[in-house]
C-alpha cells in the first residue's frame, strides 16, 4: 500500500510536469506558426515584387522597344530595308542612265567637234598673224582681270577680236552651233603656261552676254593642274565634265594647231551638266515615299540637279547644314556608295548615294523615315509585345482571375506619352510626366536598372509604380512604366489569417500603413504616432529593417506582432502580423485544461482499480501456487536432460570449427604469399612491356633516320652521276676545242706560206698568221690543261661514286636491320601485353580466392567461437535449472558435478583459444 501511495504521488507529479511542458511547448509552436506565416507571406510579397521589376525590365531591354527607338531614329535595320532599297534602286536606276548616256553623249561631242574642226577648215583654217591687240581678259574662277598683248588670231581674213555682243555674228563658232546642239568655243593660248582665253564663243554670262575674254588658267585654283589643259598641251584630245567660265559642262576639247603643227589654242563643244533633260525629268518627277526624292551634287558638296531649283549651287554641309555628308565626300573615292541618316527640318531623312566617277558625280535618293511605316510598325510591335505582358500578369483572388496591372506605358525622354495600355485597350493620351520627380529619377538611371518608386497614391487608387529606363546607343530615350494594382495584395493578404483575430499590414518607409484589412493609403494611418505601445515597436524596431516578435497593448487587449522588412526598390518596408494574445494562446489553453481533468479522472480510477487488484492477487496466488510448483518441477526435468544433450553436441560442433578455421587460415595466408608473388611478376612484365614499346620507339625513330639518311644518298649519288655525265660532255667539249685550235694552228700556216709567197704585198698577213698560229697553241695548251683537271676529277668522282655505293649498301643494311629489330620488338612488346594481361588475370582471380578463403575463415572462427557461446550457455541454463528446483522443493536441490564444472573450464579456455585464432586471422586479413 506504501508502494502504491507513492506511486500514485510520482504519477500525479508526471502528470503535472507533462502539461506544463505541453503548454509552453504548443505556445512556442504557435509562434513558430506566425513567424513561418510571415516568412511564407514576406515570399509572396518579393515573389510579386520580383515579377513586375522583371516585366519593366524585360520590356525595357526588348527588340520591340529598340526597334521603336531605332525606328524613331530611322535606325532599324529590318525595317529600314524596304525603303532603302527603293532609294537605292532609283539611284542606281539614274546612274545605270548616266553611264548610258555618257557613252552617247561622248559620241555626239567627237561628232560635234569634229563638225567645229571642219567648219573652221572650211573657213581658210586658223593662224597667228603678225599683228597684235590688246586683251583685258577675266579669271574664270577668281574673275581678277588683266590685261595682255596678244597676237591676233586669224580664221580665213577674219580676225578674232573681244566680242562679246550676240547681235554681231562670230565666225565659225555661230555657224556651228547652228548645226550642233550645245555651245561651240575657240580658246587662243594665252602664254608657254598654257593658260587658255576665248575669243569666239556661244557662251553666256550671267548678264546674257559672250563669255569672250574668260580665261581657262593651267593651274587650278587647289594646286593641281587643269586636266584639260595638261590633255591639249601634250596634242591630245579631252572629253569629260569641266568647268568653263562660270558653270560646269560636260564637254569636248581639241588642239588647235598653226600649218607648223604648233598648238596656238583649243577647240571646245559642250552642254550644261544640268541642262541634261533625261535625268532631269527623272528627278523632277520621281517621289520616293510621299515627299522624298532623287538629287545630283558633285564629289565637293556643290548641289548640281535638284527639285528645288532654290537649292542649286549650294553647298550641302556648308549652306545646307547636314554635317553628316562630309565624312561621305571624304571618302566618295573609296566607298563609291553608301546610306545617310540625317535630319533636316526637324525630320528624319535617309539618303542613299553612289558616285559616277565619270563626271565626278554624287546621285543621291532620298526619304524621310516617317512616310515608310516604320515607326507604325514598330510600335506596332511593342504594343503586341506590352498585350503579352499584361495577359500574362494576371493574380488569382479566390477563384478569380484577375489582371495585375494597372496600365503600361512609354514616355520618350521629352516626358510625352507615346503608348498607354489600359484596361485590356490601348489609348491615346496626352500626357507629359517630365517635371515628375519618378521620371526624372527613372530617366538618369544607367540602362539594365528598375526603380522602384513604391505604393502611390494616384487617383484614389493605390498603386505600385515601377519603371525603367529606356536607351538607346548610350542615350538613355525613354522609360518604361508599370503600374500595379495595390489592392489586390491587400485582398492576397486578407485571405491569410492565422486565428480570429489575425490580420497582416504592411508600412511604408515613413511608418504609414499601405496594407491593412481596415485602413487604406488614404487614410494616411501613420503607426509611428499612434498613443500605444506599437509606436515604439514601429520607430525603434520594424522602421530600421529589424525581425522578430513583440507584445503591445491596445485598448485593454494584448497583442502579438511578428514583423520583417520588404525591400520596396530603395525603400525599406516592412510587413507585419498582428493577432490577441488570447486567441493564439486559446488553443493551449484549452488542452492545459483538458489534460488537467482528464488527469484526475486517471488517477481515480488508478486508485480504486489497484485496491481491487491487490485483493484478487491475493485469492488467486494461493490458489496456483500449489499446482504451479509441480507443473515447474517437471519443466526442470526436461530441460536438465536438454542442456546435457545440446552441451554434448555444441563441444562436438566447436572441435570441428576450431579446425576448419585453423586450415582456412592456413590457405588465406599461402594465396596472399602467391598474390604478392603475382603481382611482383606482373609489375615485372609491365616494366619489360614498357621498355619493349620504348625500344620500339627508339627503333621506329633510328628507321626514319636512316630513311632520311638513304634518301640524301640516293640524292648525292644521283647529283655525283649528273657531275660525272657533265665531266663526260665537258671532255668531249676540250676535244672539240683541241681539234679546232689544231686545225687553226694548221691553216695559220698555211697562210703563212701564202704570205711569204706573196712576197711584201703579204707581210702584214703573215703576221696576223703568226698570232693566229700563236693562239691556237695557247687554245691547244689550255685544252689539254683543261682535259688534265677534267680527267682528274673524273677520277675523283669515280671514287666518290664507289664510296657512296659502299655507303649506301650499308645503310640499306642497317636499315634491314633495324626493320628486323623492330618486328623482334613488336614482337616481344605484343608478347608481354598479352603476358601482363594474363597475369592480371590470374592475380584478379587469386584476390578473388583469397577473399573468399578470409571470409571462409572468418566465418569458420565466428562458428566455433558462437559454439563455445552456446556451449556456455547451455552450462548456465543447467545451474539456473538447479536453482529453480531449489525454489520449488525448498532444499538445496543438486549441485553442479565435477564434470560440469571441467566442462564449464573446457569451454572457457577454448573460448580464450577461438578469440586468439580471430585476433590471428584479422591479422593476416590486413598484412
Amino acid at each position: 500500500m506504501i508502494i502504491s501511495g507513492f506511486s500514485f504521488r510520482q504519477f500525479e507529479l508526471f502528470g503535472d510536469k507533462t502539461v506544463t511542458e505541453t503548454y509552453a511547448a504548443l505556445k512556442e509552436q504557435t509562434l513558430a506558426v506566425l513567424q513561418a506565416g510571415i516568412k511564407t507571406d514576406r515570399q509572396m510579397v518579393t515573389n510579386l515584387l520580383e515579377k513586375i521589376e522583371g516585366d519593366v525590365k524585360t520590356l525595357s531591354e526588348s527588340g520591340s522597344v529598340h526597334g521603336y527607338l531605332a525606328a524613331l531614329e530611322g535606325k532599324n535595320a529590318v525595317l529600314n530595308r524596304v525603303p532603302e532599297k527603293e532609294a537605292a534602286s532609283i539611284a542606281d536606276s539614274i546612274l545605270q542612265m548616266c553611264v548610258a548616256q555618257r557613252s552617247i553623249l561622248y559620241q555626239k561631242l567627237s561628232t560635234d567637234i569634229a563638225v567645229l574642226e571642219k567648219i573652221l577648215m572650211s573657213n581658210g583654217g586658223a593662224e597667228l598673224a603678225g599683228l597684235t591687240a590688246n586683251w583685258d581678259v577675266i579669271n574664270q574662277y577668281s574673275n581678277e582681270k588683266q590685261q595682255l598683248i596678244l597676237p591676233i588670231l586669224q580664221i580665213g581674213f577674219d580676225e578674232m577680236r573681244h566680242q562679246d555682243n550676240f547681235d554681231e555674228d562670230v565666225p565659225v563658232v555661230d555657224e556651228a552651233q547652228d548645226l550642233i546642239d550645245g555651245t561651240c568655243s575657240i580658246f587662243q593660248k594665252m602664254n608657254d603656261k598654257g593658260d587658255m582665253v576665248l575669243v569666239a564663243t556661244t557662251l553666256r554670262t550671267k548678264d546674257d552676254k559672250r563669255a569672250s575674254s574668260f580665261f581657262m588658267p593651267s593651274i587650278l585654283p587647289n594646286g593641281e593642274h587643269n586636266p584639260v589643259i595638261s590633255s591639249i598641251l601634250k596634242d591630245e584630245s579631252y572629253i569629260g565634265r569641266s568647268y568653263i567660265v562660270n558653270d560646269w559642262f560636260i564637254s569636248a576639247f581639241k588642239p588647235l594647231k598653226d600649218e607648223d603643227d604648233r598648238v596656238i589654242g583649243m577647240l571646245n563643244v559642250g552642254a550644261k551638266e544640268t541642262d541634261n533633260a533625261s535625268v532631269l525629268n527623272i528627278i523632277s518627277n520621281t517621289v520616293i515615299g510621299k515627299s522624298g526624292y532623287p538629287a545630283i551634287i558633285d564629289a565637293k558638296g556643290n548641289v548640281i540637279m535638284h527639285p528645288d531649283s532654290n537649292l542649286l549651287g549650294k553647298h550641302i554641309v556648308n549652306d545646307l547644314g547636314i554635317k553628316e555628308f562630309q565624312k561621305a565626300l571624304d571618302d566618295v573615292h573609296n566607298n563609291n556608295s553608301g546610306i545617310i541618316n540625317y535630319t533636316f527640318d526637324g525630320r528624319k531623312k535617309f539618303v542613299y548615294y553612289n558616285y559616277f566617277k565619270a563626271w565626278d558625280w554624287i546621285i543621291g535618293a532620298t526619304g524621310y523615315w516617317d512616310e515608310f511605316g516604320q515607326v507604325q510598325t514598330a510600335k506596332q510591335l511593342l504594343m503586341e509585345e506590352i498585350h503579352t505582358i499584361a495577359e500574362n500578369a494576371a493574380v488569382a483572388v479566390g477563384e478569380q482571375q484577375q489582371q495585375a496591372y494597372k496600365s503600361i506605358r512609354f514616355f520618350n525622354n521629352k516626358g510625352e506619352e507615346t503608348c498607354h495600355y489600359e484596361n485590356n485597350e490601348f489609348i491615346n493620351s496626352d500626357q507629359n510626366v517630365k517635371n515628375e520627380q519618378w521620371f526624372e529619377t527613372t530617366l538618369s538611371h544607367p540602362r539594365g536598372n528598375v526603380v522602384n518608386s513604391g505604393v502611390i497614391q494616384e487617383d484614389s487608387q493605390a498603386l505600385l509604380r515601377v519603371a525603367a529606363p529606356v536607351s538607346f546607343g548610350n542615350t538613355n530615350m525613354g522609360v518604361i512604366v508599370i503600374d500595379f494594382k495595390w489592392s489586390l495584395l491587400c485582398e492576397l493578404m486578407k485571405q491569410r489569417t492565422y486565428g480570429e483575430t489575425s490580420y497582416s499590414l504592411i508600412i511604408n518607409d515613413d511608418g504609414i500603413l499601405v496594407a491593412h484589412p481596415k485602413y487604406t493609403l488614404t487614410d494616411q494611418i501613420n503607426l509611428k504616432k499612434s498613443s500605444d505601445s506599437l509606436a515604439d515597436i514601429v520607430s525603434n524596431k520594424m522602421l530600421k529593417g529589424k525581425s522578430g516578435r513583440d507584445f503591445y497593448s491596445q485598448n485593454d487587449t494584448r497583442y502579438l506582432i511578428v514583423y520583417t522588412p520588404v525591400a520596396m526598390g530603395e525603400k525599406q518596408y516592412s510587413f507585419g502580423i498582428t493577432i490577441a494574445e488570447s486567441a493564439f494562446l486559446r488553443l493551449a489553453n484549452n488542452i492545459k485544461s483538458n489534460t488537467e481533468k482528464s488527469f484526475r479522472h486517471v488517477v481515480h480510477l488508478l486508485g480504486t482499480a489497484g485496491v481491487v487488484m491487490i485483493m484478487c492477487g491475493a485469492l488467486i496466488g494461493l490458489f496456483f501456487s500449489t499446482s504451479l510448483s509441480k507443473s515447474i518441477r517437471t519443466i526442470n526435468y526436461q530441460l536438465t536432460d536438454g542442456a546435457s544433450l545440446v552441451s554434448s553436441a555444441v563441444t562436438q560442433i566447436s572441435s570441428a570449427s576450431q579446425d576448419l578455421a585453423e586450415g582456412a587460415t592456413e590457405q588465406a595466408a599461402s594465396l596472399q604469399e602467391t598474390a604478392s608473388s603475382l603481382e611482383q611478376i606482373n609489375a615485372m612484365s609491365t616494366e619489360n612491356s614498357r621498355n619493349a614499346m620504348k625500344a620500339r620507339t627508339l627503333i621506329d625513330d633510328i628507321s626514319v633516320i636512316v630513311d632520311k639518311a638513304d634518301l640524301g644518298m640516293t640524292d648525292l649519288t644521283d647529283s655525283m652521276t649528273s657531275i660525272y655525265q657533265a665531266g663526260e660532255e665537258t671532255q668531249k667539249i676540250v676535244k672539240t676545242i683541241d681539234q679546232i685550235a689544231f686545225q687553226t694552228q694548221l691553216l695559220s700556216l698555211n697562210a703563212a706560206v701564202e704570205a711569204a709567197r706573196a712576197g711584201e704585198a703579204g707581210s702584214g698577213f703573215a703576221i696576223v698568221a703568226e698570232e693566229v698560229r700563236q693562239l691556237a697553241m695557247n687554245t691547244t695548251k689550255a685544252a689539254k690543261e683543261t682535259a688534265t683537271i677534267v680527267n682528274g676529277s673524273f677520277e675523283k668522282i669515280r671514287r666518290g661514286s664507289s664510296i657512296l655505293n659502299e655507303n649506301n649498301a650499308i645503310l640499306k643494311e642497317i636499315e634491314k636491320g633495324a626493320k628486323q629489330a623492330c618486328q623482334l620488338i613488336s614482337q616481344i612488346s605484343e608478347g608481354s601485353q598479352e603476358q601482363q594481361q594474363g597475369i592480371e588475370q590470374i592475380t584478379f582471380a587469386m584476390n578473388k580466392m583469397d577473399t573468399v578463403t578470409q571470409k571462409n575463415a572468418s566465418f569458420a572462427n565466428e562458428f566455433a567461437n558462437s559454439s563455445e557461446e552456446v556451449n556456455l550457455q547451455t552450462i548456465q541454463m543447467r545451474k539456473m535449472v538447479e536453482t529453480l528446483a531449489q525454489i520449488v522443493d525448498g532444499d538445496d536441490g543438486e549441485k553442479m558435478d565435477d564434470e560440469d564444472e571441467e566442462a564449464m573450464i573446457n569451454a572457457n579456455s577454448v573460448q580464450e583459444s577461438i578469440d586468439n585464432e580471430l585476433f590471428s586471422a584479422d591479422l593476416n586479413k590486413y598484412n
